[in-house]
């Protein structure tokens, strides 16, 4: 373990420009960092039902999951 520590503040002094502050720049001061690290959750939409089934070129009618369930079931129950 002593070892380990040894090396730790060994490499902290043999990398003084890493330790060094920026120096700021007034001309940048109103700026911020901006990281765009590609499609999120954040950045997704949300669409309401309505806008979702006007899609262009739709010539079926959309249905909530569990109506087709009870269609299924139905069409099971009439088949046998």
């Amino acid at each position: 373990r002593r070892h380990f520590w040894c090396a730790v503040l060994a490499m902290k002094s043999s990398f003084p420009a890493l330790e060094k502050k920026v120096p700021e720049n007034k001309k940048y001061a109103h700026i911020g960092s901006s990281i765009d690290t590609g499609a999120s959750a954040k950045k997704e939409k949300l669409h309401s039902a309505n806008v979702t089934a006007k899609r262009k070129d739709e010539i079926f009618k959309r249905i909530r999951p569990i109506t087709l369930v009870r269609l299924l079931q139905e069409r099971e129950v009439s088949e046998s």
